[in-house]
């Protein structure tokens, strides 16, 4: 319906809203305007891309039932900002049937292009000294982060787990 209200604004009201009372058949029939179409906004094209440098072990190489730490240097080589936080998982990998020995996982912030930021953590491996091993970084393990390419995301380095006061 159109209305008028008493301080004279005009305007349209649903017939749900209002309720009628008299006759109201002999009013004239007024048709609403047209729907205004939208104007659409432009949607932002995330070109983000992580990456990072290989895992750097301390010590190295790492010695059983001794902590040493992981840190890898994650970069975003994309040209433009990541679009959300990430998380990332380290894991220790028994090269001798590709079990995953320890892990855990750290977040990293939204990473502007060009910038890098320096993650890790402490780690303690105490099976299969002597034997090789793998730290395997995953980057946006949750893939919450939208990319331009997702093979760089897993970064390697193989050690040896040297003995030490192990049996």
């Amino acid at each position: 319906y159109y209305i008028q209200l008493q301080d004279g604004t005009r305007g349209w009201i649903a017939p749900g809203i209002v309720t009628i009372t008299g006759a109201v058949g002999t009013l004239p029939r007024i048709n609403p305007p047209a729907t205004p179409t939208p104007v659409p906004t432009n949607t932002p094209v995330v070109r983000a891309n992580l990456t990072g440098s290989p895992p750097a072990l301390d010590p190295s190489p790492p010695v059983c039932n001794q902590e040493f730490q992981i840190l890898v240097n994650i970069t975003n080589i994309g040209e433009t900002r990541s679009n959300a936080p990430a998380t990332v998982l380290f894991e220790n990998v028994y090269l001798g049937d590709g079990t995953v020995q320890t892990s855990f996982t750290r977040a990293i912030p939204e990473l502007d292009p060009g910038q890098n930021f320096v993650v890790g953590g402490p780690m303690t491996v105490s099976t299969f000294y002597n034997e090789s091993h793998r730290i395997r970084v995953t980057i946006d393990v949750g893939n919450n982060v939208i990319e331009t390419d997702k093979s760089n995301n897993v970064l390697v380095t193989d050690y040896v787990l040297q003995q030490g006061g192990c049996p």
